[in-house]
């Protein structure tokens, strides 16, 4: 990882930083070795804790780390971080802490994620927007369920297109096979544009299927036998932020198609 090149970029509050700081490298939280340790879990790049003297501080460590990666990646390391089980040498932080802390990330939202929203209360889609505020909330205590309604909200968001360009189209069919109908009859990329469009749609189509698998393996929506694995957060946030990638690619079209059609009336 290249951490000088990481620190110019965009970073979270300063003040967010900060209670960060004290809470996982100041009068609690980890020591240097566990920092390393913590943070290659995120960058398999992150060589062992050099032993000897001449390391930073515990908070510049943590500090360089961390501002190493892009801003909602540091965004959702954080997070983990407060769910985080593992050894703490100097102790975990308080849960009031963690709370504090958890609330003031929540206010550094991804793009697509509040995107999501704004375009859903334009169109009045109800169900998009119940399931884009359950899967908002639930991402910070219900992992499991945040990644059902992550699935959810995908599944609306079709049914919705669906509805109002193919009505015909089965509605119990597969959520793939649903968003892939979807961007057929949202129709073609703009000229001049069409390869690369048509590679980030293909990676639209693999988050779709991957929400969809993950819904399966880790989501709430079925009972689970034993030896099965729980959801960890960042599992969590990539199913919530990527689903909301995929769903505003689709709301954008529509909701620009629909201006073009509402104009010819």
């Amino acid at each position: 990882m290249d951490v000088a090149r990481g620190e110019r970029k965009a970073r979270l509050p300063l003040a967010v930083i900060e209670l960060a700081l004290e809470m996982f490298a100041g009068s609690t939280g980890f020591s240097g070795p566990e920092i390393h340790r913590f943070f290659a879990e995120y960058d398999a790049s992150i060589p062992d804790y050099a032993w000897g003297g001449g390391s930073p501080s515990r908070k510049e460590l943590f500090r360089r780390f961390l501002q190493g990666f892009p801003v909602e990646r540091q965004r959702q390391i954080l997070v983990d971080a407060c769910h985080y089980e593992g050894p703490m040498k100097y102790g975990r932080p308080s849960p009031k802490e963690r709370r504090r802390l958890l609330t003031m990330l929540e206010g550094v939202h991804a793009p697509a994620l509040q995107d999501v929203r704004t375009i859903a209360e334009r169109l009045d889609w109800r169900w998009v927007l119940r399931e884009w505020e359950r899967a908002r909330e639930q991402v910070r205590r219900d992992l499991a369920g945040a990644i059902t309604a992550a699935r959810s909200m995908l599944e609306s968001v079709c049914k919705h297109v669906l509805g109002a360009l193919d009505p015909t189209f089965d509605e119990k069919s597969h959520l793939p096979s649903m968003y892939r109908r979807v961007l057929e009859v949202l129709g073609k990329a703009p000229t001049g544009a069409e390869k690369a469009v048509r590679q980030i749609v293909s990676g639209c189509m693999s988050i779709v299927q991957g929400t969809a698998e993950l819904r399966n393996e880790l989501g709430d929506a079925h009972g689970r036998g034993p030896g099965k694995p729980d959801a960890m957060p960042r599992l969590a946030y990539l199913a919530v932020n990527a689903a909301s990638t995929a769903a505003l690619y689709v709301l954008q079209t529509f909701e620009a198609q629909h201006r073009v059609r509402a104009s010819r009336i």
